[in-house]
């Protein structure tokens, strides 16, 4: 499926907006009105879960919204986990696809379920599309929208599946800046960074890119390029913002000028 300009453009400026975040407050808070931007409809939860799969047990350990849901959704959500088709779905293929509950039951079928009565009636919700976000053994967590009226589209589903991975890695980010800027810091130093490296992760936390560092270094953008690399890896992060973060919360003075 190709995406319109007018769509590409909104996913890439809700991408980018996802990653803006560095605390897990504010990101919590900013998301929803993000998603709902690109993505049609009346609400938007996420929900984050401990798992069992050999027991089936399931428990809510957090969880955010647009707008405030029925508490008596949360009373049945849990028991429901391993009944819902989409549960159902990726115990069978493994895959974390996004997924409409129209791909498994028609609307009458729906509202004559179990789940509809026990869970989703009390969210007001006729339509939903959901997708599972970093599942492991024992935990996991999904992104769900809801709608009260008219089903999703296909291109709904197809820039969910584009959000996913955004929406993981960005809270992944907001949660560890969260946890770094609990502790105390480190001088840059202690990271076993020679003069050089230091230099360039002092620009970096400035948020200079590759290229503007190597011309305020007087130096080539594949070498600062190299640098950054071995910044990486040193910190042992895997991007440039969690290194940024590292850097600017350390105590090692700033670049000079």
């Amino acid at each position: 499926m190709q995406l319109s300009h007018q769509d590409f453009d909104a996913l890439q400026n809700a991408i980018l907006e996802l990653y803006e975040y560095r605390d897990l407050e504010n990101f919590r808070k900013g998301v929803p009105a993000i998603l709902l931007k690109i993505i049609p409809a009346d609400n938007f939860h996420w929900q984050e879960a401990q798992l069992n799969f050999r027991t089936k047990q399931v428990k809510t350990v957090d969880h955010f919204e647009a707008f405030p849901i029925d508490t008596r959704a949360f009373d049945g959500a849990d028991a429901a986990v391993f009944a819902h088709p989409f549960t159902a779905h990726f115990m069978q293929t493994g895959v974390p696809t996004a997924l409409k509950l129209s791909d498994f039951l028609t609307l009458t079928q729906f509202e004559n379920s179990a789940l509809y009565q026990e869970v989703y009636r009390h969210f007001q919700v006729r339509r939903a599309l959901s997708t599972a976000i970093a599942l492991s053994t024992n935990s996991g967590s999904s992104i769900n929208f809801h709608s009260a009226r008219g089903d999703f589209t296909e291109r709904d589903r197809f820039i969910t599946n584009l959000l996913r991975p955004h929406f993981d890695q960005a809270h992944r980010n907001a949660r560890l800046n969260t946890q770094r800027a609990g502790t105390c810091s480190r001088p840059l130093a202690a990271y076993e960074l020679t003069p050089r490296e230091i230099e360039i992760a002092a620009w970096l936390a400035n948020g200079k890119t590759n290229p503007e560092i190597a011309i305020l270094l007087n130096i080539s953008a594949r070498t600062v390029e190299k640098h950054m690399e071995k910044i990486l890896e040193k910190l042992g992060v895997e991007n440039r913002t969690t290194a940024a973060v590292i850097i600017a919360n350390s105590t090692s003075v700033g670049p000079k000028r």
